[in-house]
């Protein structure tokens, strides 16, 4: 129990640790607290400019989306454009192709009547002189 009791030996201890207090505040703690300040200054001035610079991407991006609109809706408008000129072109096209084919087939057949009158007539000639013939034998058999 005589431990616990203060003796001569607490004066000394207190000089000690008031040397040490005041050796490590200057050496350590008030150093590490300048250290800990002036990081977190940096660190809210990062903040800040990190807010900064995330705000204006908003606001580029922002931009861009509306720049990219409007082109598409250029884009739209131009390539609309383009498909109805493509579309009236087809139709003129068509329209010719079908006039020509038309005509052709019109010329086509104006040919095939004009072959199919010429045949009959050959035709019609050779049959005469078939008969004739036909005639002509039949006419000799009886006969001789």
């Amino acid at each position: 129990m005589e431990l616990l009791q203060p003796n001569w030996t607490i004066l000394p201890m207190w000089v000690i640790f008031i040397a040490s207090y005041f050796v490590l505040n200057t050496l350590v703690f008030k150093p590490t607290l300048k250290i800990i300040a002036e990081r977190e200054r940096l660190t809210k001035g990062k903040t800040k400019e990190i807010e900064f610079f995330k705000q204006d991407s908003e606001i580029k991006f922002k931009e861009y989306e509306a720049l990219m609109a409007e082109a598409r809706s250029l884009a739209k408008i131009s390539r609309d454009e383009i498909l109805r000129a493509a579309e009236a072109e087809q139709k003129e096209i068509l329209g010719q192709a079908r006039s020509e084919a038309e005509s052709t087939m019109e010329e086509v057949k104006a040919q095939i009547a004009s072959e199919i009158i010429s045949a009959r007539e050959g035709l019609k000639s050779k049959t005469d002189q078939l008969a004739e013939e036909m005639v002509k034998k039949l006419t000799e058999r009886k006969v001789a």
